[in-house]
């Protein structure tokens, strides 16, 4: 399996293909949106056609007030789907708006595993 540079997997055989991912987003007191949302999809490379296969909207958790406005309240957005896939497929992960996931290499992860 190999990175891409941007934030898709590319596919080394054909197969099921079983997919984790766990983003986390952080909301502090001057987030404006309501919602953020995570999703998953499958470039396809004799295609070059998206599919999207899973979609997770998170709306923005109760602060309570009397915390800092710069303080962080933090919440996972836990994916785990199948996909079958075809050697040169990216399989890929997507956030929206990224800059509201929580910038940690703990609480952020994607595995992909071959399955069949």
């Amino acid at each position: 399996m190999s990175l891409s540079n941007n934030n898709c997997v590319t596919v080394p055989e054909d197969g099921l293909y079983q997919i984790i991912s766990q983003i986390t987003f952080g909301f502090d007191g001057n987030t404006k949106r309501n919602v953020a949302a995570q999703s998953i999809t499958v470039k396809r490379r004799d295609t070059r056609l998206t599919e999207l296969i899973q979609k997770k909207v998170v709306p923005v958790p109760f602060r309570d007030p009397n915390l800092h406005p710069s303080e962080k309240v933090v919440v996972s957005s836990n994916l785990l789907t199948f996909v079958r896939a075809r050697v040169g497929d990216e399989i890929c992960v997507n956030v929206h708006p990224v800059e509201l996931v929580y910038v940690s290499e703990v609480e952020n992860a994607l595995t992909v595993e071959l399955k069949l």
